[in-house]
């Protein structure tokens, strides 16, 4: 395998800034598995000159598929005796775990086929476990840039692509760290709200920017639309409340249907509708949700 490329390093000086509370690094690598052509599998190795690699992320078809570094070899098996109820046995997820590295087999499907985990269950692992490895290799980053992730190309797959995720799914999943029961609150939010189509996020404020903590269908917006979305409704909110007490706020352009923000409890939530029947009904809805909250 051949290194064929590398991760776009630019990063201007107002993204600096909006970026500062989720990093910039994290947005930037994220962005670069995006722009990858389509169907491209191989891995980003992450690496200092001369040096063992610090890290990597394995990506199939355009999507994230593993990440790791050095340290968090067992992180997976924490995350899943953790979130199972009834707690899973240590002993048996480590049996499972070493017969899939004997015969080259992926972690997930041998933890699915010997039934010791439900899909749903090990997406959820999986995700946050690429979310936290994702996030180290962020902060391996900052380090005066000794270490570079380079691409490199391999044709190979093996990977189930149920259990494999978008660049914004893992964007979201890394913000999602700074409160995850409020995370799992906003998707409920947002799929409901969203349940006739669209796509949105639901974004934590925090200091003077807007850490995204959970989505739907966000990969048809992408790493940056979500970074966007997150500015406008905060802005927006913000805008009104000078004239209005009104905690929702509905906007039409000749680019898309109609969007709609509003804000629950100090998170914000940001929905794309894909007609105008569409944000009539969903401004409609969150008008009686906002009444039943005040």
């Amino acid at each position: 395998m051949t290194p064929t490329a590398t991760l776009d390093g630019n990063t201007s000086a107002g993204e600096e800034g909006r970026f500062r509370a989720l990093s910039r690094f994290t947005v930037r690598l994220l962005r670069g598995v995006e722009r990858l052509p389509v169907g491209a599998t191989g891995a980003f190795v992450f690496a200092e000159e001369k040096a063992e690699p610090r890290g990597m992320i394995l990506v199939e078809n355009s999507r994230i598929c593993w990440a790791a570094t050095p340290g968090m070899e067992r992180r997976l098996t924490d995350i899943l005796v953790s979130q199972s109820k009834p707690p899973l046995s240590n002993a048996v997820v480590e049996d499972v775990y070493e017969r899939c590295r004997r015969d080259g087999t992926p972690l997930g499907a041998g933890l699915v086929a010997r039934g010791v985990v439900t899909p749903r269950g090990l997406r959820q692992a999986l995700l946050k476990h690429a979310g936290e490895a994702i996030a180290a290799l962020s902060e391996a980053l900052k380090g005066e840039g000794k270490v570079t992730p380079t691409w490199v190309s391999n044709r190979t797959r093996r990977y189930d692509a149920q259990f494999t995720f978008t660049p914004a799914e893992i964007l979201v999943a890394v913000g999602a760290r700074a409160d995850e029961a409020e995370g799992i609150k906003a998707r409920e939010t947002l799929q409901h709200a969203l349940e006739d189509g669209g796509a949105g996020a639901a974004f934590l404020e925090e200091g003077d920017h807007e850490l995204p903590v959970a989505e739907v269908r966000g990969d048809t917006v992408g790493v940056e639309g979500l970074v966007e979305l997150g500015a406008w409704g905060r802005t927006t909110l913000g805008h009104c409340a000078s004239f209005s007490s009104s905690n929702l706020v509905a906007a039409t352009s000749l680019s898309r249907a109609g969007v709609v923000t509003w804000t629950v409890d100090g998170i914000v939530y940001v929905a794309l509708c894909e007609d105008r029947s569409n944000l009539s009904h969903l401004v409609s809805q969150r008008a009686r949700g906002r009444a039943t909250h005040s």
